[in-house]
């Protein structure tokens, strides 16, 4: 059985490789910086507010509602759908306000916005 770890592994590593100790030990590229709009922060934009400019203008306007519905301290969004719709007649889809983060994000999304989306 072969020896895991020691120094013949890192010998054959070296060999493999073709680096050297202090090419290994050489400080690599640094890790991305995140981006803080990320994470989703209650009353915080949607996006950093210094790329508004780049955002198409659906996105720039759901980023403005979104902020005066924190403000107000509003905690979701209410849907009304038709009979239409689902055929259950007229009813309401609540959309909290973490989930529109997710979708401006392409994060995870939830079911009651893949509902709105489908209508």
């Amino acid at each position: 059985m072969e020896e895991v770890g020691g120094y013949e592994s890192f010998l054959r590593f070296y060999e493999d490789t073709g680096l050297n100790l202090a090419e290994v030990l050489a400080e690599g590229p640094s890790a991305p910086e995140v981006d803080p709009y990320k994470k989703f922060v209650p009353g915080q934009s949607l996006y950093n507010p210094e790329k508004l400019g780049e955002l198409g203008t659906q996105m720039y306007l759901l980023n403005g509602w979104y902020m005066s519905a924190s403000d107000a301290g509003q905690i979701y969004l209410s849907v009304r759908i038709r009979n239409h719709h689902y055929f259950r007649g007229n009813d309401i889809i609540y959309v909290e306000l973490p989930e529109l983060h997710q979708l401006c994000h392409l994060d995870s999304l939830d079911k009651s916005l893949i509902s709105c989306y489908c209508l």
